[in-house]
């Protein structure tokens, strides 16, 4: 790579030129001269054009299913009220039909005027005869409409698994629709299962997405024994644009023996 603005990070040579790299290796780092003279008959050669080079980035903790899956559904971030929120649920009813999911991400109560978490109320004027979960920014809260909570099963006796609450009304005793922490299980069991060709897609995008930002690596936690299938047939095929670094939370480990689970995650 040729006449680049490159960002090494290293205080004694903070900028460069142009970069070498040999078998996914950087070798060299420096003035266009320099690099021009390592060219061969078969090297690559990329005219940056003045473009910016930075190391890649990590992110060290992500949901790539999750975040995958949250690209096909209603952005909700930037939303400075409620009516807003409910305006975008509404349109997307009306181009379903009856009981088809409605899923978004991204609300945050904070940016409201109604300085107010939405309710379950909220999301039935909206959309009455479809269920409807919105995940907040954090994805720890999410606020789900009477339909889904009557799908969920969830009422005024419902308790709260150790390290979740549901909000309920003081007065009534019903809950509110908001959902926190490890109370969302409750809900998330409900939702409609993906196909394993689904849950790769989904993946692919994500990968993607994350490419596109920047980051050449990512601590992927996976979610499912399926996504893990997925991952590795992502691998195998040569569709991973990056490293991964596989976590896999204790209570699927007993899946893993099944899975012929490959090298190189990790």
């Amino acid at each position: 790579m040729l006449n680049g603005k490159i960002y090494t990070f290293n205080r004694e040579k903070p900028r460069a030129e142009a970069v070498a790299v040999l078998d996914e290796k950087i070798v060299y780092v420096g003035e266009d001269k320099e690099v021009s003279k390592l060219v061969g008959p078969n090297t690559q050669v990329i005219n940056l054009n003045g473009k910016t080079v930075i190391p890649g980035l990590t992110d060290c903790h992500v949901h790539m299913a999750s975040f995958g899956r949250s690209l096909s559904t209603l952005n909700l971030r930037g939303l400075t009220s409620i009516t807003q929120l409910k305006r975008l649920v509404k349109e997307k009813a009306e181009s379903l039909p009856p009981n088809a999911w409605i899923f978004g991400r991204g609300w945050d109560q904070e940016k409201f005027v109604e300085k107010r978490l939405p309710t379950r109320w909220d999301l039935d004027e909206a959309a009455p005869e479809n269920p409807v979960v919105l995940f907040r920014v954090c994805s720890h809260i999410c606020v789900a409409n009477s339909k889904a909570l009557e799908l969920a099963g969830i009422d005024k006796a419902t308790e709260p698994p150790l390290g979740g609450e549901i909000d309920k009304d003081v007065s009534t005793g019903e809950p509110t629709g908001i959902i926190r922490e490890n109370a969302l299980e409750l809900i998330t069991k409900v939702f409609p299962k993906a196909s394993e060709e689904e849950t790769l897609n989904t993946c692919v995008e994500a990968c993607r997405e994350a490419v596109k930002a920047g980051l050449t690596c990512v601590h992927w936690i996976i979610e499912s024994p399926m996504e893990l299938r997925a991952l590795q047939r992502l691998r195998k095929e040569g569709k991973l644009p990056l490293r991964a670094y596989i976590l896999v939370p204790a209570e699927l480990m007993k899946h893993l023996k099944g899975l012929g689970l490959m090298q190189g995650f990790g």
